[in-house]
């Protein structure tokens, strides 16, 4: 991005986002130069340019969650300025710790429409404490009540929800429990996000649509399983959402979404049905095992690691022979520290 512009990463797709009139993403990071040293990679992991807010704002996004597990890895003077950047921005921003409640809610007027947006986290950074007092970190039990208290004054109300296990492609039933119970607490719409893979989606009461995980989008993973995803659209109107569906994208090797192609969209759609035939179907009910979960995350990860060596050694020209090798002494920490710093 700094040899291309800050719009390169949302080039092959901004097109496409620029239809819609409310655009919605995970900030999973922060957007801030405060305390980079581009010789540490320890400084630089799930760090964009400042200008990159600007290039979402151009490329069509409205809205932006922050309430995850990495806006705050930096700290509080990084994660304050990554909002400033957004909003300067124009993006409104969600994901914020309320005065009197867990989620800061969100009212915007959209063609005549009351929007309202509550996030929530289920997981923070390491920075545990200073997240928990500046986001909207849920335990889960509190949402419906706040859900509900914000119900009668919208139109639309949408739930932004940071939750489940990574790299698990159906949900465990402790998260579809949480968004039962936001759906009969009255949201439209919940849109879930951080297992970096799609999951599948359903309709509750007749009338709110949950997707369990929206996928990676703009994200350096280099392994195909990781870079199957899709953009969720809908229509609002009546109260209600109309003509759900997914487009499927993938992330080319310069790590930009893009319009997958047909075969690829096939299968990427293929994985979505057979997600969400696993949500509800009792046959399939050890597909949503808690214990399960934990333990595909685990073996996913582990084959991440043992992989990785290759693909940091396939990675040198892009990162640099300095940045790679700090990632390989992670995971060798024996090697020598002649490169750090």
């Amino acid at each position: 991005m700094r040899s291309h512009g800050p719009t390169f990463a949302l080039r092959q797709i901004a097109t496409t986002l620029r239809q819609g009139d409310i655009v919605f993403g995970n900030c999973e990071g922060v957007l801030s130069d405060i305390g980079l040293d581009e010789s540490n990679i320890d400084t630089m992991e799930f760090r964009g340019l400042p200008a990159f807010a600007k290039a979402l704002a151009d490329s069509g996004f409205t809205t932006i969650n922050i309430a995850n597990n990495h806006v705050g890895e930096y700290g509080p003077q990084v994660m304050h300025d990554t909002i400033r950047n957004l909003e300067k921005a124009g993006i409104d921003v969600v994901g914020l710790r309320g005065k009197t409640q867990t989620a800061k809610p969100l009212v915007r007027e959209v063609k005549g429409l009351r929007i309202g947006w509550l996030a929530y986290t289920w997981i923070v950074s390491k920075n545990m404490a200073e997240d928990q007092r500046a986001l909207s970190w849920a335990k889960g039990d509190e949402i419906p009540r706040e859900v509900a208290l914000l119900r009668d004054k919208v139109d639309f109300l949408i739930v932004s929800a940071h939750w489940g296990r990574e790299f698990v492609a159906v949900p465990s039933q402790n998260v579809i429990n949480h968004a039962h119970a936001i759906a009969e607490a009255g949201a439209d719409l919940v849109l879930g996000h951080h297992p970096h893979v799609l999951q599948g989606w359903e309709t509750v009461g007749g009338k709110c649509v949950i997707v369990y995980s929206l996928g990676n989008f703009v994200f350096d993973e280099w392994q195909w399983k990781l870079r199957k995803t899709a953009l969720f659209c809908c229509t609002i109107a009546s109260g209600k959402v109309h003509n759900p569906q997914f487009v499927p994208l993938t992330i080319n090797r310069k790590f930009q979404p893009e319009l997958a192609r047909m075969g690829q969209a096939a299968r990427i759609l293929r994985d979505i049905d057979t997600s969400t035939k696993a949500i509800n179907d009792p046959a399939l009910c050890h597909l949503r095992d808690d214990a399960r979960a934990v333990k595909v995350e685990a073996q996913f990860r582990r084959r991440i690691l043992q992989k990785q060596i290759l693909f940091l050694a396939a990675s040198i020209g892009r990162m640099g022979p300095r940045i790679a090798y700090q990632k390989l002494r992670r995971r060798v920490p024996m090697l020598p520290n002649w490169l750090q710093g």
